[in-house]
C-alpha cells in the first residue's frame, strides 16, 4: 500500500501498517495541542483588540455623539467577551487533560499500592495480614507483637 504523506513523499507500508497509521492520524486529529490552541487564542485575542482600537477609533471621530473614551469602552467590552468565548475550547481541553492526568496518577497510585501488597504477601482477599510489616522500625501496628 502506497501512503501519500505530501505532494512529494510517499513510504510503503502494508495493510497492518497502515491501519495502524490512519488510526493513530484519527486519534490525533481528534484532540487538540493545548500548546497551540494557547498560541491561536492569542493571535486572534491581539487581532481582534487591534481591529476594535481602529473602529473605535474611526467612529470616535467621524460619529458626533459617540466620544473616543466611550467608544474605547465598549470596544474593550465587546473585545472581552468575544476573547472569553473563544477561550471556551482552551478551557475545556485543560480540564480533559487535568482529569486524563488524575486517571494516571491513580493508576500509578493503585500499581505501587498492589507491588507493595504482593511484596508482604498481602492478596488483596483479607487473607494476609500486616501485623508484622516494619514501618520505620516500628514493628506490630495494629495489634502485632510490640
Amino acid at each position: 500500500l502506497d501512503v501519500n504523506l505530501c505532494q512529494s513523499d510517499s513510504i510503503m507500508m502494508n495493510d497492518e501498517e497502515a491501519e495502524q497509521y490512519i488510526a493513530d492520524y484519527e486519534q490525533r486529529k481528534g484532540k487538540a495541542n493545548l500548546n497551540m490552541c494557547s498560541a491561536y487564542t492569542h493571535v486572534f485575542a491581539d487581532t481582534i483588540r487591534s481591529i476594535s482600537v481602529l473602529v473605535a477609533a474611526i467612529l470616535g471621530a467621524t460619529v458626533h455623539s459617540i466620544t473616543p473614551e466611550i467608544a474605547d469602552a465598549v470596544a474593550s467590552i465587546v473585545v472581552s467577551a468575544v476573547i472569553l468565548f473563544a477561550l471556551l475550547p482552551l478551557l475545556v481541553g485543560m480540564g480533559r487533560s487535568y482529569l486524563e492526568l488524575m486517571s494516571i496518577k491513580r493508576e500509578e497510585a493503585s500499581e505501587r499500592d498492589m507491588e507493595v501488597c504482593m511484596n508482604y504477601g498481602i492478596d488483596g482477599s483479607g487473607s494476609g495480614s500486616i501485623d508484622s510489616i516494619e514501618i520505620g522500625g516500628a514493628e506490630g501496628l495494629r495489634g502485632g507483637p510490640t
